[in-house]
């Protein structure tokens, strides 16, 4: 678009581009049939960090607080009392929000675990959160693990809650861990996607890389 200069960094997401400037303001252009490609009213200032996913935008702000626009049913639309925001974690069409207080707060599309996890499991003293395309998995500060999303893509965690899990990781549809003792035990979700024939009597390990499909 004209005038856009003083540019720190840029973002995508599936329809759109969001540029941060130097003065800590955004400019959006892109596909403007989804509601992600125009700014709120208002616009936008103070961005400390900019979260895309695939029809959406989350913005944390430098007094940690979040302004979130875009389709409003995967994403777009913020929960009520989104402050104290240290980072957020995107999926295809939903988003974590983990406070300083390491509670966690999660919107957008329930397909795709924007509904949080089910049963009265709780969302505290999170570490960490992977995500994938249809499921989240958030590392708790004890090592055990809370999954949810899409149950057969990685959104039901095998391992219990005695698992001792040090970091989590991700493909397009599954998940898998290194235990804290360099162990790596558990690969869930679809086969086809990396939870399949995990090799036996992996120890020592020390980081795992990821595509779309595999594990290494």
């Amino acid at each position: 678009p004209a005038g856009l200069n003083n540019v720190e960094r840029v973002y995508s997401n599936y329809y759109q581009f969001t540029a941060v400037l130097s003065d800590n303001t955004l400019r959006t252009w892109g596909d403007t049939y989804y509601p992600g490609g125009a700014l709120p009213t208002g616009g936008v200032g103070n961005v400390k960090e900019v979260y895309p996913n695939e029809g959406c935008w989350a913005v944390v702000h430098q007094d940690n607080t979040c302004t979130v626009w875009g389709i409003p049913d995967k994403g777009g639309t913020a929960p009520s009392g989104l402050a104290n925001v240290k980072t957020i974690y995107s999926g295809a069409w939903a988003y974590v929000a983990v406070h300083y207080d390491k509670t966690a707060t999660v919107w957008g599309h329930p397909s795709y675990g924007g509904s949080g996890p089910s049963g009265g499991l709780n969302l505290n003293n999170v570490e960490s959160v992977a995500s994938n395309y249809f499921a989240f998995a958030a590392l708790h500060t004890d090592g055990s693990v809370t999954a949810w999303g899409d149950s057969s893509k990685g959104g039901s965690f095998p391992g219990g809650s005695s698992a001792s899990v040090k970091a989590l990781y991700a493909t397009m549809a599954a998940f898998t861990a290194i235990n804290k003792d360099g162990t790596v035990t558990h690969a869930w979700g679809l086969a086809g996607y990396g939870a399949g024939n995990l090799p036996m009597g992996i120890t020592n390990a020390e980081s795992i890389v990821s595509n779309k499909y595999s594990f290494a």
